[in-house]
């Protein structure tokens, strides 16, 4: 659809007022380096403002932000963990941009990424513009399919700009105009998520900027990963529950609930749809020989994936093995994420696991 229909985005040089809000928990291993990255960004310091968030942190990471205040670095130092929604929301109320751009302690900008997200507000359909991120080029358990995975992800999201908005953003790095911001009623959804969705709803584009990049280290280990996943899909079903009861109308935004469905919905309950295809194969399999060259090629991915987990575990990365794996690992934590929000679990705080 994206190459049958364009949709263009005006895209000019543009300098707003921007604040960049840090959202941070216990992240003293990683917030200098953040705090030094955002020092280095190419854009005009008059325009630019810089707060960032601890919820909570029990750890040095308020006192070495305080650090930086003669650099211009502001500290929201929340005193009880009560969540990031309602961080992002205190430190929406100190900033003083027009444009809000909400990122994680763990993630590193490019030096131009401010100047290329601000350039598609020069468009004033344009009300949220998700960065890219990139992952670190490191061995773990999880990069290869890691990565496989978040290019398939990535190429998604750039289709879904070139149409209309993409479904969802990277808390790594987003930006939004600040008079389109609300604050989610729920703690316990993924407010990066949420807020694109929000401002589609309000009859503007989410849009995507390949060059605004943001870099992130990969999970270590599978365990890490798979925990990952399983909150994210678990504040994914809430969140698109507390969308269609808050504020998405599906008769007037049919197009939208065509995205969610095809590019979270499903992708979400790919554990069902595939227990559905192997049955159904096993019972056709008398009709007819192409049944059973489908049953073999099944078959073969479930080994690969007990291949992929075996040379994992043996300390050994093949691609060929690992990328199966990992998608078997996505899949099945989302099944896991979704029983756990038919089961009503919900956590709004969180713990950092890079």
């Amino acid at each position: 659809m994206s190459k049958v229909k364009k949709n263009a985005v005006r895209r000019n040089e543009y300098y707003p007022n921007i604040s960049v809000l840090v959202s941070a928990y216990n992240e003293e291993k990683h917030i200098e380096e953040k705090i030094n990255n955002l020092l280095g960004l190419v854009y005009p310091k008059e325009k630019l403002q810089v707060i960032i968030g601890s919820d909570g942190s029990t750890d040095r990471t308020s006192a070495i932000v305080k650090k930086y205040h003669k650099n211009g670095i502001q500290l929201y130092d929340q005193k009880h963990n009560t969540g990031k929604i309602t961080l992002q929301k205190n430190m929406v109320e100190q900033s003083t941009g027009d444009i809000i751009v909400f990122s994680d302690a763990t993630s590193l900008f490019s030096a131009d990424a401010l100047k290329h997200l601000a350039k598609n507000f020069y468009d004033e359909k344009v009300g949220a513009v998700v960065g890219e991120l990139r992952y670190a080029a490191r061995d773990t358990e999880t990069s290869e399919g890691q990565g496989f995975y978040w290019n398939y992800e990535t190429f998604i999201r750039k289709m879904e700009s070139n149409v209309n908005s993409v479904m969802g953003a990277s808390g790594s790095m987003y930006a939004m105009r600040k008079k389109l911001y609300t604050q989610p009623k729920d703690e316990a959804i993924n407010e990066d998520f949420v807020q694109p969705i929000s401002v589609i709803n309000s009859g503007y584009r989410a849009v995507y900027e390949t060059d605004a990049v943001a870099y992130e280290e990969p999970t270590d280990n599978t365990g890490d990963e798979f925990s990952m996943r399983v909150r994210v899909v678990t504040r994914g079903f809430r969140g698109i529950s507390y969308m269609l009861k808050e504020f998405v109308n599906v008769r007037k935004k049919p197009f939208t609930i065509m995205q969610l469905f095809s590019h979270k919905l499903l992708r979400w309950l790919s554990v069902v749809l595939l227990i559905g295809l192997l049955a159904t194969n096993i019972i056709l399999l008398p009709e007819n020989g192409l049944y059973a060259l489908s049953l073999f090629l099944q078959l073969l991915f479930y080994v690969l994936v007990i291949m992929g987990y075996v040379t994992i575990k043996m300390g050994t990365n093949i691609k060929l093995l690992t990328i199966p794996f990992y998608f078997f690992v996505t899949i099945f934590a989302s099944f896991i994420g979704m029983i756990k929000y038919l089961k009503g679990e919900k956590k709004s705080t969180w713990t950092p696991l890079r």
